[in-house]
């Protein structure tokens, strides 16, 4: 292990690669709207010590990678068919790839200085201040990891599906590869942000070839229409899931081919102001104002949706659960698994003496 830490892993960006051997790739940098033709692999997606010089996240990683290469190598021939440890490993490496990158750090971070100077917003020596101090969270990474351990039971009764590719429309891969929509609660006029993961109708995608997406869904609300073996979506579809891969990710898109890059320069110019700006909104639920006269609100914090109509062709709107009314966030929250995994943390560290 060296200093140099990837965000996404090694081994799936190799599916990405030009050569034959997974060291080259094609990478457009979206700062500069150019194609870098064979650019080393081994220095995509990586940064100095980004998980901390103890070493410990990565070698968590490197842990996790390690168990679900060779799921990634089955699905990548389309074979869904998982047992139940490997479809564990599956959405345990989706869940954490999804909270492992700058990107989203950078989502996290922006969340809670955006709750915390609307609290300073009500102070009368701060209010005028807000723009000069900026907030954020020591070892963010670490603190992600921790949050996404304790929300792991969310995700586990998600069904796993395949989204397979035309040879026509191969998938990309971005920076923030795993993206998340809920095209359910977008029918049903959700008011509030679509993207949370207790709520009814999420849907979480991440390519893991140029032929396959993987997607995790709420069986409870949508049907996949492609079945074994056609897992192949329309072009349409797949043009929609690519320009999610600019929308989730600010630097660097990864291609195994030869893009027309002067089509994808477009697009990078049509998601740049998505991309570069703040895509955490706060939204009003109830306010009122207290006998003494302060001000009492209770805030939703949500990511912003993506500018797209999330209408795709690979999936049905299961009826009974259209039909149920969804008017309040208890009405859309899905029923999830208990919290096992954190029950079972804790009962280790109380068997060693140590408190929770």
């Amino acid at each position: 292990m060296g200093r140099e830490q990837h965000f996404i892993p090694r081994f799936l960006l190799k599916y990405f690669s030009v050569d034959a051997n997974g060291k080259l790739i094609n990478v457009h940098l979206l700062n500069e709207n150019r194609l870098s033709k064979g650019a080393s692999l081994k220095n995509q997606a990586q940064r100095h010590y980004l998980y901390g010089m103890d070493q410990k996240l990565e070698k968590f990683y490197e842990q996790l990678e390690g168990n679900t290469a060779s799921v990634i190598r089955k699905l990548s021939t389309g074979f869904l068919y998982l047992n139940n440890e490997e479809n564990l490993h599956l959405k345990l490496f989706i869940h954490y790839q999804m909270n492992r990158t700058p990107g989203n750090v950078e989502l996290f971070n922006n969340s809670i200085e955006s709750i915390i100077k609307n609290m300073a917003s009500y102070n009368k020596k701060l209010k005028n201040h807000l723009n000069e101090f900026a907030i954020g969270i020591n070892n963010p990474y670490m603190f992600l990891f921790r949050l996404a351990t304790k929300a792991l039971h969310v995700i586990m009764n998600l069904r796993i599906g395949l989204l397979g590719s035309s040879n026509k429309k191969p998938f990309i891969i971005g920076q923030n590869p795993v993206v998340r929509l809920n095209p359910f609660l977008k029918a049903k006029n959700w008011q509030w942000s679509t993207q949370g993961l207790i709520l009814k109708g999420i849907m979480i995608i991440m390519p893991i070839s140029p032929q396959f997406s993987v997607i995790m869904y709420d069986s409870l609300c949508y049907t996949l229409i492609n079945k074994y073996p056609n897992w192949i979506i329309s072009d349409n579809d797949i043009d929609l899931l690519n320009y999610l891969q600019y929308l989730n990710t600010k630097e660097c898109i990864y291609f195994s081919y030869d893009p027309d890059i002067t089509y994808f320069n477009s697009i990078s110019d049509k998601t740049k102001n998505f991309r570069n700006d703040v895509k955490v909104k706060l939204n009003l639920l109830s306010k009122r104002v207290k006998d003494d006269g302060e001000i009492e609100e209770i805030i939703n914090s949500g990511l912003k949706e993506y500018p797209i109509e999330q209408n795709f062709n690979f999936y049905s709107l299961k009826y009974d659960a259209y039909m149920k009314q969804i008017t309040n966030h208890v009405q859309a929250r899905r029923e999830v698994m208990p919290n096992f995994i954190e029950d079972e943390i804790n009962r280790r560290l109380q068997s060693k003496g140590h408190s929770t």
